[in-house]
């Protein structure tokens, strides 16, 4: 603990997000937790077998590479720092093929409504996180009890993109489904206060949302490639569909920019221009 501690701090004074960093000290945490050794018992084939179980998770080749370099790069500092005699990644090569660049399917209303009728309990909540709020991956595992206001009918997200601050309006449904599913799992929101957890009873990471999501769609005889990001350009789209204009998108999709709404959306020329038209 005292040398992730320690190493945070480095990474923060070297100018690193601080969004950038928690998520770094989570993959750092997830291959302790993984591996169970302590930091001077690892080897190479610890290693060998931690890539291979994120290749088991059909996770794109950036993403674990991702994952990869942030522990590498921690074990170059418990080395320079002296804590460790031998750093085993100098004697581990990774090898992982390049993945094509997935592109993020945007599913139909009809599609959706599919994976809402074959979705259970907790799928639900991903749906509703995900597509229904828009929430990208890291903030739908990071909402706690604390940010759903049944009254008002908000969830708040705390640090979203750039460390940004938004409230989401929840739908008479949304709020209902979330009341209730937190009313049937109360013990475990007692205990982390988080709104989602796994069957150990720790929260949720959203690998394993996603990997619950493929099997979902699965079930719904749903032949899009379906991803938790993809849930966010749906409920974008679906919402230009239906009138909503991209000032009321931008703010809730928590976008700093009107061009990133306009590529995020993959809405047509032509109707995104009508659109910027319409509400000058």
């Amino acid at each position: 603990m005292e040398h992730k501690t320690s190493y945070k701090q480095e990474l923060l004074i070297l100018g690193y997000n601080k969004t950038s960093v928690e998520q770094q000290i989570r993959n750092i945490n997830n291959f302790f937790k993984i591996t169970q050794k302590e930091i001077q018992e690892v080897k190479p084939s610890d290693i060998k077998n931690f890539v291979k179980h994120f290749k088991s998770k059909q996770l794109h080749s950036s993403t674990i590479r991702s994952c990869y370099n942030h522990i590498e790069k921690y074990f170059i500092y418990l080395e320079r720092e002296q804590n460790i005699k031998k750093n085993p990644f100098n004697y581990y090569q990774l090898e992982l093929s390049k993945d094509k660049h997935t592109i993020r399917e945007i599913l139909t209303q009809q599609e959706i409504t599919q994976l809402y009728n074959k979705a259970n309990a907790q799928e639900t909540i991903i749906l509703h996180l995900c597509y229904g709020c828009g929430l990208r991956a890291f903030e739908m595992e990071q909402i706690t009890l604390n940010d759903i206001d049944f009254e008002q009918k908000t969830l708040t997200v705390q640090k979203g993109k750039y460390s940004k601050y938004r409230v989401i309006p929840l739908s008479e449904k949304i709020n209902q489904d979330l009341f209730n599913y937190l009313q049937i799992n109360q013990h475990y929101t007692m205990k982390q206060q988080n709104i989602l957890y796994n069957q150990a009873g720790t929260k949720l990471k959203q690998y394993t949302a996603l990997a619950m999501m493929k099997k979902l769609a699965q079930k719904a005889n749903i032949k899009a490639n379906v991803t938790l990001h993809g849930l966010r350009h749906s409920i974008a789209t679906h919402l230009l569909e239906n009138g909503v204009n991209l000032t009321q998108i931008q703010q809730f999709l928590g976008h700093k920019q009107m061009e990133t709404t306009e590529i995020y959306t993959r809405v047509r020329k032509q109707q995104l221009q009508y659109l910027v038209i319409s509400n000058k």
